[in-house]
């Protein structure tokens, strides 16, 4: 099952930290009992409260397994990590509506976000991620296939993310980096802005989708198979229904060019339904790489078409995108208006400007938390889900059970006999009602042994 209703990328059938110890912020310390650092345990799902920024001194290491750092949780503003970055090597994490902006308090930060070898189903969802001296997002990659086993990170997303502003100050203004042998990895729904390249990169041997993305700015264009290792490397990418528009800081004249040609024999790439300002997808010594059929996907994703992209990824990409934040409003009103470049010093008045605030989580947290529903998901992931929910703007509507007079529907009366003689028990989920119709949608059916069974309807 999903790691959220809905979810869709790689990795995204998680548990995460589902069913483990809840563990409760309630500081903004770098270190010590109460601290972000000092919670982060195997199999926990993080709650906050307390908002505002965390000061790290250095990288938040996560190298644990099944953990959910829960940032819809947090009372407003959120919470924002700076300082230091992110780095990640274990299993089944989940991440949601946190900041991370590093900048330069601390000197050069390297990867805002680092994942390494042994890093697997990582999802990041609804973040905003930036201010880094290297990539601002990095799956980093393993040095070959022999001496490594040709396993980097793995199933890994990130999902309506913001990546932005990889700082120029070393001349390495960089958004999201996938690493030789590293994937599958997905970016779905991102912003990537005021990256001068890598938007994003993909090195020799790795795998991957970029989908419904806007890219913004890129100075320069983005190397696809590029290597420091010799040997025969490809690469299996499929481009679907993203958007890359120009910034007056743009004199790339194709979004993305072939690294190292002579190992990328057997790659295939996929690009449709590409919004490209001008532009082209690939350079054309690269183009006898293009396929008509994608050689990697998900079989539920489901892309927006592309001309719905721009406003989409504007009203929803980000952590937390209902509330304001002078950063994300900032770089947004940018792009809106067709203006903006890379930057070399971070806004530091941005970050100074964040209030810290507190709210205790005692009332607000469902009883018995840890109970799982018939769903699969706990009572306190259904929480979580609706408070993330609200975060994005989206309503959450729910009716009361309705009576049928099945001498309404005889079509159904007639179904419901068919089925009922598979089951003991026959709930609809899902149906759209009206004054003269049934539509179902989803039914369940409940066995002798309390087994389940979804029949959804085509």
């Amino acid at each position: 099952m999903k790691i959220f209703p809905g979810a869709t990328g790689f990795g995204t059938n998680t548990p995460a930290g589902r069913g483990g110890t809840i563990r409760k912020i309630t500081n903004l310390n770098d270190s010590g009992p109460g601290s972000l650092s000092g919670e982060i345990q195997n199999n926990s799902t993080i709650l906050f409260e307390v908002g505002g920024v965390i000061n790290l001194e250095n990288n938040l290491s996560i190298s644990g397994n099944n953990i959910t750092i829960a940032g819809e949780s947090a009372p407003y503003p959120g919470i924002t990590l700076t300082g230091k970055g992110v780095r990640i090597s274990g299993q089944d994490i989940f991440i949601r509506h946190i900041r991370v902006r590093p900048g330069l308090s601390r000197g050069n930060p390297g990867d805002s976000v680092g994942h390494s070898k042994g890093a697997e189903r990582v999802i990041w969802d609804h973040c905003s991620i930036s201010w880094s001296t290297d990539e601002v997002m990095a799956w980093f990659g393993v040095s070959n296939t022999s001496a490594d086993g040709g396993v980097g990170p793995k199933d890994c997303s990130a999902l309506q993310c913001i990546i932005s502003e990889g700082l120029n100050n070393t001349k390495h203004s960089a958004g999201p980096f996938i690493g030789n042998w590293v994937g599958p990895i997905s970016l779905i729904g991102c912003i990537m802005a005021h990256n001068k390249f890598r938007n994003p990169g993909f090195k020799n041997g790795s795998s991957g989708i970029v989908s419904n993305c806007l890219i913004y700015g890129a100075a320069k264009a983005s190397p696809l198979g590029y290597s420091s290792f010799n040997g025969n490397s490809p690469v299996k990418l499929s481009y679907v229904g993203n958007v890359f528009r120009k910034s007056p800081e743009t004199t790339a004249t194709y979004w993305h060019y072939i690294g190292n040609d002579t190992s990328m024999a057997g790659s295939e790439i996929h690009q449709n339904d590409n919004i490209l300002d001008g532009i082209d997808f690939i350079k054309s010594s690269g183009t006898k790489y293009l396929t008509n059929i994608a050689p990697i996907w998900i079989n539920d994703l489901v892309p927006l078409p592309s001309v719905d992209v721009y406003n989409s990824t504007l009203s929803q990409a980000g952590a937390r995108p209902t509330e304001d934040n002078p950063t994300d409003d900032r770089l947004k009103n940018q792009i809106i208006k067709g203006i903006g470049s890379s930057i070399s010093t971070i806004e530091l008045n941005e970050i100074n400007s964040i209030q810290s605030s507190s709210r205790p989580l005692d009332g607000l947290l469902p009883n018995n938390p840890l109970t799982i529903r018939s769903d699969g998901y706990t009572n306190l992931e259904h929480w979580l889900h609706e408070e993330a929910l609200k975060l994005e703007g989206i309503q959450i509507t729910t009716q009361p059970p309705k009576e049928i007079d099945m001498s309404d529907f005889p079509g159904l009366d007639a179904l419901l006999s068919k089925v009922s003689a598979l089951s003991n028990r026959i709930s609809i989920i899902e149906a759209n009602m009206n004054n003269d119709s049934l539509d179902l949608k989803e039914l369940q059916l409940t066995f002798s042994d309390d087994s389940t069974k979804k029949l959804v309807s085509t």
